[in-house]
């Protein structure tokens, strides 16, 4: 199975695909997006595919 996966890379969000990075995409939503394409892709070719999506944090501090 491959897996893609999404994850914070400084002030931006990373596009993981096994040891590499894709690319990188200003927003989570954008990429989450770009991911979830990339899956669609690989599934239309026969290959089985899986996003993992770590959720977006906050690091401010609590109200």
């Amino acid at each position: 199975m491959e897996i893609i996966s999404i994850a914070r890379a400084g002030q931006a969000w990373a596009v993981k695909h096994r040891d590499g990075y894709l690319g990188h995409a200003k927003s989570y939503e954008e990429a989450a997006a770009i991911g979830q394409n990339l899956v669609s892709w690989l599934e239309s070719e026969g290959r089985r595919a899986e996003l993992v999506l770590s959720e977006p944090r906050s690091f401010a501090a609590p109200k």
